[in-house]
């Protein structure tokens, strides 16, 4: 399980690092709606309002296609034999946690303030991996017993089936767990940066 946490983590943290890729400029919109339009694109694929936190369509664009990049060579990383993490299995690993994301539930509290920087809390419902990992090891289980000559590919291959079917499920814990985000203005934009990025990402998956 804990190897899990830090491959998710791992994956998050390296695909959701390009949203450094909104640009600035745009209209003035409060740290805590700033907030609530950074987190409903990164995590819903909600580009609504997305011009008023200075992102355009082609910054957009971009964006998409350098966190599914991003993921991809996260899942490449693993360390695992391309026997096991296919193409297959990686692009469906893909679509398993942008779904999850989506479902996530969270909410912006008020902020404080104090020139050029602003603090915002951000509570929001994590993934509940032990769930997730506990629900796919039964699968596995029950898959074993019918198929005993399973062999340690067709496991891992399962296993990253049964976990990533958890996700899209968007299975999360019932209590909601905060993260301070740190925003700076630029040109009359509200923006977090990378570390308030990998403290979600930590928090989303329960490190």
């Amino acid at each position: 399980m804990k190897k899990m946490k830090k491959l998710l983590s791992v994956v998050l943290v390296l695909s959701l690092a390009v949203t450094m890729l909104i640009g600035c400029g745009g209209p003035k919109t409060s740290p805590e709606d700033s907030a609530k339009i950074f987190l409903d694109v990164l995590l819903k694929d909600d580009k609504t309002n997305m011009e008023k936190i200075g992102m355009t369509e082609e910054d957009y664009t971009k964006f998409r296609s350098e966190l599914e990049s991003g993921m991809m060579e996260g899942f490449a990383s693993t360390g695992l034999d391309e026997s096991v993490i296919t193409d297959e299995v990686k692009n469906q690993l893909k679509s398993d946690l942008l779904t999850g994301l989506s479902k996530l539930e969270y909410e912006v509290s008020t902020s404080t303030t104090e020139k050029d920087t602003a603090k915002v809390e951000v509570k929001i419902k994590p993934f509940d991996l032990t769930k997730v990992s506990t629900d796919a090891q039964k699968k596995l289980e029950a898959d074993f017993t019918a198929n005993p000559s399973m062999t340690q590919a067709d496991i891992f291959k399962a296993s990253f089936k049964y976990v990533g079917e958890g996700i899209a499920a968007g299975t999360v814990k019932d209590e909601a767990k905060p993260v301070t985000f740190t925003l700076t203005k630029e040109s009359n934009v509200w923006l977090p940066g990378e570390n308030d990025v990998v403290a979600l990402m930590n928090v989303i998956v329960g490190m």
